[in-house]
């Protein structure tokens, strides 16, 4: 004879394997960033990231509140921040 428990615990397993998590993103060269945005990226103060931040298809402009320098080839920034 089944107890309570033993038909709550065969609901509880029988809906767990019922769903199955998502296959997972494949972000290529994306997940290399720490901060990945499409709009902008600000700061107001003391600000820690550790990783690259990308804003695309907008330039340096969108990230605010950093102190950036450019590379001597022009290719990309960098803040001490």
């Amino acid at each position: 004879m089944m107890t309570i428990y033993s038909a709550a615990l065969l609901v509880l397993v029988a809906s767990a394997s019922a769903y199955t998590s998502p296959d997972p993103v494949e972000l290529g060269t994306a997940g290399d960033y720490a901060i990945l945005t499409k709009t902008g990226i600000t700061t107001t103060g003391v600000t820690y990231v550790t990783g690259d931040m990308g804003t695309s298809p907008i330039g340096e402009v969108a990230m605010t509140g950093f102190t950036l320098g450019r590379s001597d080839d022009n290719l990309y920034s960098t803040s001490g921040l």
